[in-house]
């Protein structure tokens, strides 16, 4: 029983620091961005990191707030 609680916690461990589900903890550099050739560039380089993107179309701002992976919006936003 000893055995069974001890592998129990080291995988409950493991998977609590999984770099899978704690990536997006750090917020990204340059937060929040907005839609220009500047910060296009500044978004491709976002990667494992949390950030806002903000686009200006026709006097409407449309946000997403949310997970980058590689540059691009990932996960839930």
């Amino acid at each position: 029983m000893k055995y069974l609680i001890l592998i129990f916690s080291l995988v409950f461990t493991t998977l609590l620091v999984s770099p899978e589900e704690s990536f997006a903890q750090v917020t990204c550099e340059g937060s929040p961005a907005i839609n220009t050739h500047v910060d296009r560039k500044k978004v491709r380089k976002w990667n494992n990191c949390v950030g806002t993107q903000l686009y200006i179309k026709t006097g409407i701002t449309f946000e997403y707030f949310g997970e980058f992976k590689n540059g691009k919006r990932e996960g839930k936003g």
